[in-house]
C-alpha cells in the first residue's frame, strides 16, 4: 500500500502531514532535517506512517469494476498486471539500489544465467493492447456506441448532456496514462 500520512511529534506538538505521491520522503521533509540520511534518521525515530487511501492503482482498479463499463477479460488482465508490477517493485525494492544507475550496473556486471532471473522478475509488458486500448478511448470519445473488446456488450448511453459515464471515461483515461510508465519495468 501507498504510504499517505505520517504522524509526527516535534516537541510536544503532533501534527499529520500529507505523503506526496509524486516525491521521495527524503525529498519532501529535507526541511526537517537537512541531508539525506538525518531525513532518514527523524522518519524512523519521529514518525508514524499511516495509510488513509488506497493506491491508486487500486483505486483506479475499483472505479473501472463499479462503473460496470469494462469486460471482465479485460478487469482480469489489468489485475494481473497489478499484481505483476507489485512483484517487480517487491523484487527491485529488495536490491536496495540507490538508483537506476546501480540497477543498470548491477544488469551489466550480472552472469547469463543472472540476467535471466533478473528479467523474469521485471514486467516487460507489450505496449500493443496498451495503445490499442488508448485507440478505442478515443473513438469512444468521438462515437459513444463504439464497439471494442475492452467493453461489456452494452456501451455508453447517450442523452442531451451526452456520455452517461463521463467521468469514468475521465478515470479510464487517467489510468491509461498513469500505465505507461509501468511498460518499462
Amino acid at each position: 500500500m501507498d504510504l499517505n500520512e505520517l504522524s509526527s511529534k516535534v516537541g510536544n506538538a503532533a501534527s499529520k502531514v500529507k505523503k506526496d505521491r509524486h516525491r521521495k520522503l527524503t525529498d519532501q521533509f529535507r526541511y526537517v532535517a537537512g541531508e539525506r540520511e538525518a531525513v532518514i534518521r527523524w522518519l524512523k525515530e519521529e514518525t508514524i506512517p499511516e495509510i488513509v487511501e488506497k493506491p491508486i492503482l487500486v483505486h483506479m482498479h475499483e472505479r473501472m469494476k463499479r462503473s460496470g463499463y469494462l469486460s471482465e477479460e479485460y478487469l482480469d488482465l489489468v489485475e494481473s498486471r497489478m499484481k505483476r508490477i507489485a512483484e517487480a517493485i517487491g523484487f527491485l525494492a529488495s536490491w536496495r539500489l540507490a538508483d537506476n544507475s546501480a540497477f543498470y550496473l548491477r544488469v551489466q556486471c550480472a552472469s547469463p544465467a543472472e540476467k535471466s532471473f533478473i528479467e523474469s522478475n521485471l514486467c516487460r509488458f507489450d505496449n500493443k493492447l496498451f495503445f490499442e486500448l488508448g485507440q478505442d478511448l478515443r473513438k469512444w470519445a468521438v462515437d459513444p456506441y463504439q464497439k471494442s473488446k475492452f467493453l461489456r456488450d452494452h456501451t455508453f448511453s447517450c442523452s442531451t448532456s451526452g456520455l452517461a459515464a463521463p467521468s469514468f471515461v475521465d478515470d479510464v483515461l487517467q489510468l491509461h496514462h498513469m500505465s505507461s510508465p509501468f511498460g518499462a519495468i
